[in-house]
């Protein structure tokens, strides 16, 4: 499904119990060109045992960014990025729960620095191939309550170079990096701003023996309130 635009509203909506069974090389919805005002709700994406290349994919280049509403989203065992955000701006996503990627959960690639402004309420990634939740760059997220579990690397992983601000509030992390017994929580961008406020860690044994590090901050700016 490609919805795409240049200011005109793009609508999916009211697809309650309804499963996108995808197995393309894609993604499976596609929100591009500077689609304004979309919504995409009450939807599950299945990858087929990881077959399809993305879920959901919005924005693709500077200048036409997206704007609009993911909420009540289910996605499972895509081959790579469950939601992969490359241009958009002051859009909300709700109740996004995705499960199983091959590869990361959710990628934002910001570095060109056109995500912006964008609000999570209760993210849930788990199970992710590689990263849970892969910030490359943007400014201004906040991530208010859900949860990352049981990631193979990193479960948040900030990086890139376009002075990522973002906060995370009361979001619980386990379990991620668990083959590994590294961080589960890096920031590796010396121009971003990260606030993590009542978020928490829990720090299992990993497979292999060790614990679970929780996090590994190189940044310019970093607020703890726990």
């Amino acid at each position: 499904i490609q919805l795409c635009g240049s200011g005109a509203g793009c609508v999916v909506n009211s697809l309650s119990a309804t499963q996108l069974l995808y197995t393309g090389s894609s993604a499976a919805i596609e929100i591009m060109n500077g689609a304004t005002e979309y919504v995409v709700e009450n939807l599950r994406i299945n990858g087929s045992s990881q077959t399809g290349a993305y879920g959901i994919r919005i924005g693709t280049s500077a200048g036409l960014e997206s704007i609009g509403r993911l909420s009540n989203i289910v996605i499972i065992n895509v081959a790579t990025a469950g939601l992969w955000l490359e241009a958009v701006l002051i859009s909300q996503f709700d109740n996004i729960t995705v499960r199983g990627s091959g590869g990361k959960g959710v990628f934002i690639d910001g570095n060109s620095g056109y995500d912006t402004s964008c609000i999570f309420n209760n993210l849930r990634i788990s199970n992710s191939g590689s990263i849970g939740l892969h910030i490359q760059g943007g400014k201004h997220f906040t991530f208010n309550g859900g949860a990352i579990e049981g990631s193979v690397n990193e479960g948040v992983k900030i990086d890139g170079a376009a002075a990522t601000k973002a906060k995370f509030i009361q979001t619980w992390f386990e379990d991620n990096q668990h083959t590994g017994g590294q961080y589960q929580f890096v920031i590796n961008e010396s121009n971003s701003y990260i606030s993590l406020d009542g978020v928490e860690f829990n720090s299992p044994a990993v497979e292999g023996g060790g614990t679970n590090k929780q996090l590994n901050a190189t940044c310019s700016q970093l607020h703890l309130n726990q």
